[in-house]
């Protein structure tokens, strides 16, 4: 462990080892953190610096109420390694088949705006969370993930916004979480693009939740709770399990370039699409199962030349 306003660890590689755990952390709970070259914080760990490390079986840059600003700029760790800090804007981190855990009390964002990978982690984990902000921009400001391993993120902050965009064949969502005080809306939106299929090892639980997704969405082995669902396009089957809680679509849920099943289960409660959106299955079949059901008032919006099964 390192406690220190400022940092030097020498140029030269693997001259500081261990197979336990390191720990580099300011003394100011508000000194800015600068990771990788060119990297703006005054306490400053340069990509020479982080690969003097060796060894070890896991790094924590920061400590737990950390509020300075931290700047990451194309960064490898060699173990799972954990960062704390206020806002974070983030580079590319890359930390394959590692475990990444990102603990920030301001907003996450892209530092480029790009598309090019913010992790490259493999199979490895990947943990997001803040306290305030938004995690992630729309379009090219979104948070590019690529691993195959589960991806878990945090949100507390009213009406907040989570955008990611998940570059892997594969993405395992694990707890997807907003809270905030006041009615389901106000937990804020998860927006997802994804460039294959999505699965979930967690449950969701948002006011809104978009997802645009090249595969099969299969959302249905959770109890999610989600105020809000859509737009929805998936290029395979759909499939959404809301637990025992009211779902009101928002947007489009179509699987139709794709011919993809759709299937609803709200359990007990109410399934509703208020305002009339399309619900588009091509041939594929659409299922909804609840105690109450509102379909909409505008001919034609509930379309498939497949089956419908409402139970």
């Amino acid at each position: 462990t390192i406690i220190a306003d400022a940092i030097h660890l020498g140029t030269t590689a693997d001259k500081i080892s261990t197979t336990g755990s390191i720990v580099l952390k300011p003394t100011t709970t508000s000194r800015t953190v600068g990771i990788g070259d060119s990297a703006t914080g005054d306490f400053s760990l340069t990509a020479a610096e982080i690969a003097a490390l060796t060894g070890y079986s896991s790094l924590t840059i920061g400590a737990s109420g950390n509020t300075g600003a931290v700047d990451i700029n194309n960064i490898t760790f060699e173990a799972n390694t954990t960062i704390y800090g206020g806002a974070m804007a983030l580079d590319t981190i890359t930390a394959t088949n590692h475990n990444v855990t990102l603990s920030a009390t301001g907003a996450v964002t892209d530092a480029t705006a790009d598309t090019t990978d913010n992790f490259a982690l493999g199979n490895g984990v990947l943990t997001m969370s803040t306290t305030s902000g938004n995690i992630g921009a729309t379009d090219d400001g979104r948070i590019d993930i690529n691993t195959t391993g589960q991806i878990n993120i945090t949100n507390e902050v009213n009406s907040a916004y989570i955008y990611i965009n998940s570059k892997a064949a594969t993405t395992d969502l694990g707890t997807i979480a907003m809270y905030a005080a006041g009615p389901p809306p106000v937990r804020g939106r998860f927006d997802i693009t994804s460039a294959g299929s999505i699965s979930q090892s967690g449950a969701i639980s948002t006011g809104y939740t978009y997802i645009n997704a090249a595969g099969t969405v299969d959302l249905s082995t959770q109890d999610n709770n989600v105020f809000y669902l859509g737009p929805v396009t998936a290029g395979g089957d759909f499939s959404w399990n809301n637990g025992n809680n009211i779902l009101l679509t928002y947007g489009a849920i179509d699987t139709s370039g794709s011919n993809g099943a759709i299937t609803f289960d709200v359990g007990t409660s109410t399934f509703s699409n208020p305002s009339n959106q399309s619900i588009s299955a091509g041939s594929g079949t659409i299922t909804i199962i609840a105690d109450a059901i509102h379909l909409g008032t505008t001919a034609d919006k509930i379309s498939t030349t497949g089956s419908i099964v409402l139970k």
